[in-house]
């Protein structure tokens, strides 16, 4: 994977951390199916 893809991917989980510490738990589960999709992307 590029490096700018890898910072835009970076990007959206800073941007997705901050959101969920505003959130409740749907951001927190939304969270959780991305970090399990990323481990299978890399």
């Amino acid at each position: 994977m590029n490096n700018y893809l890898l910072t835009k991917w970076r990007a959206f989980l800073f941007d997705l951390d901050g959101w969920i510490y505003h959130d409740d738990i749907l951001a927190t589960s939304s969270r959780e199916l991305i970090k399990e999709s990323a481990i299978y992307q890399f």
